[in-house]
């Protein structure tokens, strides 16, 4: 049975940290568990069955289990099965530490002499914590001795002296002692790793690490081994493989602050860079799975891992991890049995899982069969591995329709999405939808607050987090879509135009391309035809693009967007009395610190979610420069300081001839100041305008902006005699906002086309909008009808016509609904 929310999730949440659980072993793009967690309480029940396909470290499945669920993970690298398995199976903590203390006792001394070091002050023997290289010369040691370190600080620094240099050049002539990997990071068909080096004689495993700490950790790996099997024994690996990337060359040396880290995803050896202890690794790994597993224990009520699928079907087990393509894992399941899933498939080729943990897999045993499987099965946009753009796309959409097949009807699924290429989220989209899945609503989730050397750059809503897409399982497959190149773009540019307006700001392109998604799928394009949301709005005059300095770009030599802001050309024309996104931010912030007197950032990000949502969405960083600017932190908290056609050519023609029919009547006519300038038979549209500006008796000026915005007014004597709006892509509500601004009753018009009857007549049924056609009585007419009268009549319809072909929306209950709501 399909657990139907009693509310949807249309906001972001406010994303913790990663507690212990999650920080004992780095993977990347994972995502906040406590924003997993609740989509899994609110799309599925107690008991159900949650699925992630693309499971990587597992963060789905053990948040289901956390929370009374069952869950299936699958992912074909057999490293991301062995991440998660290791960090929610639960563990007997005295056998973990008693392990410890084993390998200790024999391998630590061994790996410390190799980091043995004079301290200069006190003539003592120290260790080495790292060194700095700078190319092929250590540069700079730290190490720690308690004694000469100043104040409350642990460690000395100091340049290298003789002994230094010696040693190092005494380890050098020496055999690794025991096994390590020599694998080479090439697939088995030659071609060298995408992310592989790149540089000459350095492209194996072994590479990667000093001798000094190639020798340290093969004598620790060794020590794991003489472990007796187990599962203490594979956590133990579990803690080896978890400090790895830290006993590495790939750790830049930086001058400015912050501590070595892995910091690009791909395998670079910089020019200087840190060496670290490998034992310090190891012991300090060692303390932070230790206090992960203890929160596994505590948190992981029950946990059974079942052997296959029908064991975990008809036995009481709640967890089952399939280590295999998804595509194969799925096709095993002969029903219908998931409640919900969440996932986050690969970015296209952001990141390169199977090559990045080919590091880990190298230690742990892997090798060509591993690649074989990669190069063969990995859901990936990778050249190395002979795998486009299409081979993409067949793959997620393959995998995504036995999602689909084996998922309860109308359940939902939630993809996340990272990356900045529409391309790439585009396809995501189509092979969700062709597998049988329809786009509900997109929701840009800020990460958690951990703001980067640059996050003061960001603007409001700058993507620096992830996009949750919103799927309902509808089981239709192979389905085809509208192609209609000027609907898509009139529709791209209204959408684009209603988010930049709406924010009063210039807008990070990220964000206006996932604010179209709605708009795109409610008018029957779950994804772009032959053109780009992109290409569309560098199509569409309305908006210049901005570069980061705020200097308009020429759009002609503008290929790259991602980094870019949208702003309106003429702002005058749609702002009105919006005011800017950031002021409204800091108006709420401010006010939210003098009405709580005290609020932690939680408190206030959790208040900013529910007021500024989707393309609103603000970025943490950003609030905290707010938050900084009118108030002050004390323990925590933080208080006040003192002192939107289905083409443009349909909708210009609707335009021009609801004008003509009203001059052939003999009215003036206005047409609004947005419609003026596109263009009806050649002309301008505002060649049917008989008045330069409008100003009218009775109408205060506040009301006269938003008439000046109504598409035609049919004028008698200075007065408002009928109202038209041409609905297409502008939301209808904002059409009749705009009428109910004129103070007087008047005939009021919405022209639609047909195929929108049913989209409208749901938009009807809100509260708000029954109220306002029932106090303003609107009527609405189909382009075709109003045509074919135009026709009949040569353009001289009288208002008695328009009455009697005029209708009132509703749904077709027997026709399947495709369009969707907008958010």
């Amino acid at each position: 049975m399909v657990r139907e929310p009693s509310s949807e999730i249309d906001k972001a949440f406010v994303a913790e940290l990663h507690p212990p659980l999650y920080s004992m072993h780095m993977y990347w793009a994972r995502k906040p568990h406590n924003v997993v967690a609740e989509y899994i309480r609110n799309y599925s029940h107690k008991g159900g069955i949650v699925l992630d396909p693309f499971c990587g470290s597992g963060v789905a499945p053990i948040e289901a289990i956390k929370h009374d669920r069952k869950a299936i993970g699958i992912d074909l690298n057999p490293m991301a099965i062995f991440i998660s398995r290791m960090t929610a199976k639960p563990v007997n903590i005295d056998e973990y530490i008693s392990a410890f203390e084993r390998i200790q006792n024999v391998v630590r001394d061994k790996i410390l002499e190799l980091y043995e070091t004079e301290c200069p002050s006190c003539g003592e023997t120290r260790h080495i914590n790292q060194t700095v290289w700078e190319g092929k010369e250590p540069a700079k040691i730290k190490y720690e001795c308690k004694k000469c370190a100043e104040g409350r600080k642990k460690y000395v620094k100091k340049d290298p002296d003789r002994k230094d240099l010696e040693k190092i050049e005494e380890i050098e002539k020496r055999k690794v002692p025991c096994w390590y990997p020599k694998n080479e990071l090439y697939y088995p068909n030659g071609k060298e790793f995408r992310e592989g080096t790149h540089q000459e004689g350095k492209n194996s495993i072994s590479d990667l690490f000093t001798k000094r700490n190639l020798i340290a950790l093969s004598i620790l790996y060794d020590e794991i081994g003489n472990l007796p099997n187990g599962e203490v024994k594979e956590l133990m690996k579990f803690t080896f493989t978890g400090s790895l990337h830290l006993g590495s060359k790939m750790l830049p040396a930086r001058k400015s602050r912050g501590g070595p880290v892995w910091s690009q995803h791909r395998f670079w050896l910089p020019k200087d860079f840190w060496e670290r202890n490998v034992w310090n690794n190891f012991e300090t790994r060692f303390q932070r799975v230790l206090k992960g597993k203890k929160e596994c224990n505590e948190e992981i009520s029950y946990y059974k891992e079942a052997k296959n699928i029908d064991d975990f079907l008809d036995g009481d087990a709640n967890i089952l991890w399939i280590n295999e393509d998804a595509l194969d894992a799925l096709r095993e399941i002969d029903r219908n049995i998931v409640d919900f899933v969440f996932t986050d498939p690969t970015y296209g080729e952001s990141i390169q899982y199977g090559e990045l943990c080919y590091m880990w897999a190298s230690w742990l045993g892997y090798g060509e069969d591993y690649l074989n499987k990669m190069k063969m099965d990995e859901v990936v946009i990778n050249e190395k591995q002979n795998k486009d753009l299409d081979e993409y796309y067949n793959m997620l959409y393959t995998i995504f329709e036995e999602v689909s097949r084996v998922a309860r009807h109308n359940s939902r699924m939630t993809v996340t999405f990272h990356n900045p290429s529409f391309e790439i989220r585009n396809t995501l989209e189509k092979s969700c939808y062709v597998g049988g899945y329809d786009l509900e609503n997109v929701i840009w989730q800020p990460p958690a607050s951990v703001p980067s050397s640059k996050s003061h750059l960001q603007p409001y809503g700058s993507v620096q987090g992830d996009f949750y897409f919103r799927f309902r399982n509808i089981g239709i497959y192979n389905r085809e879509r509208l192609e209609d190149e000027e609907a898509f773009k009139r529709i791209v540019a209204e959408a684009a135009k209603e988010i930049v307006a709406e924010r009063g700001e210039p807008t990070p392109m990220n964000i206006v391309t996932n604010g179209i998604e709605p708009a795109l799928a409610e008018h029957g394009f779950p994804y772009s035809p032959s053109i780009s949301v992109t290409e569309a709005i560098l199509e569409a005059d309305a908006f210049v693009i901005l570069n980061k300095n705020g200097d308009e770009v020429n759009r002609k030599r503008t290929k790259k967007l991602e980094d870019k802001t949208l702003w309106l050309r003429n702002p005058e024309k749609y702002l009105l009395d919006r005011v800017p996104l950031n002021e409204r931010i800091e108006k709420t912030v401010h006010g939210l610190l003098l009405r709580k007197r005290k609020i932690d950032f939680t408190g206030v990000m959790r208040e900013l979610y529910t007021t500024f949502q989707n393309a609103l969405t603000p970025n943490p960083p950003s609030v905290k420069s707010v938050l900084s600017e009118y108030g002050e932190k004390e323990r925590g908290l933080w208080k006040v300081k003192f002192i939107t056609k289905k083409e443009a050519t349909q909708h210009s023609r609707m335009v021009g001839k609801v004008a003509e029919v009203g001059k052939n009547l003999g009215y003036k006519i206005w047409i609004g100041i947005r419609e003026q300038s596109d263009n009806y038979q050649g002309l301008p549209l505002s060649e049917k305008c008989d008045f330069e500006s409008l100003t009218l008796p009775r109408i205060q000026e506040r009301n006269m902006e938003r008439i000046r915005n109504i598409d035609v007014l049919w004028i008698d004597n200075q007065k408002i005699e009928s109202a038209f709006e041409v609905e297409n892509t502008t939301g209808i509500t904002g059409a009749i906002v705009r009428g109910s601004n004129i103070p007087y009753k008047v005939d009021k018009f919405i022209l639609i086309p047909e195929n929108r009857e049913d989209l409208l007549a749901k938009r009807l049924e809100a509260p708000m909008i029954k109220m306002r056609l029932e106090k303003y009585d609107w009527k609405f007419i189909f382009f075709e009808d109003f045509e074919k009268e135009y026709n009949r009549t040569d353009g001289e319809i009288e208002l008695t016509e328009l009455d009697n072909i005029s209708i009132m929306p509703s749904e077709k209950k027997e026709e399947k609904q495709t369009f969707l709501e907008s958010y």
